[in-house]
């Protein structure tokens, strides 16, 4: 959150390692965005093909507004 890179918290690298483990932890039980999903669309394909190749994930709570939509 307190990370910057141009419009965004963190390279799109960060984020989306961060969203990665957040999303594949098995003690991680939801993920709340507090703020806007602007950069969100370039994460998605790669997050996409992170997540396919992961077996028994939990279900978890994902809460967001804006553009995050896409990865709602």
């Amino acid at each position: 959150v307190n990370q910057k890179h141009l419009f965004f918290a963190g390279s799109n690298q960060k984020r989306l390692s961060e969203l990665t483990q957040a999303l594949t932890s098995n003690t991680t039980r939801g993920v709340i965005a507090i703020r806007g999903g602007y950069g969100c669309a370039p994460l998605y394909p790669q997050l996409k093909k992170k997540l396919k190749s992961r077996r028994g994930l939990k279900p978890k709570v994902f809460m967001g507004f804006s553009d995050l939509t896409i990865l709602l």
